[in-house]
């Protein structure tokens, strides 16, 4: 297969640095560029999300996911939890050699 080779050739030097420094303008430029796209995504999903927020705030309700998430009774009876009796016992002991 053959390729085919592109060169580019300035003959003097002013236009050599004029198209260097069109370049790094071009390149910054994209980058400064796609930064804003960047930024305004965030932005708008920042003022998105504060949005849902503020209206279950506002209505009282939970998203449909969270629904379940009220708080209720567990059924457990915190008169029967069991402690350990002595602080011995409540570190970890190392194994028993034979």
């Amino acid at each position: 297969m053959v390729h085919r080779v592109i060169t580019l050739n300035v003959r003097n030097r002013a236009g050599a640095i004029a198209l260097a420094v069109m370049a790094v303008v071009l390149g910054g430029t994209l980058l400064a560029f796609g930064l804003v796209l960047l930024a305004g995504l965030a932005v708008t999903g920042a003022v998105v999300g504060a949005g849902v927020m503020l209206y279950y705030k506002l209505t009282g309700r939970l998203p449909g996911r969270f629904s379940s998430m009220q708080p209720r009774g567990t059924g457990l009876d915190p008169a029967q939890e069991v402690f350990p009796l002595d602080t011995s016992e409540r570190r970890l002991r190392a194994p028993e050699q034979n």
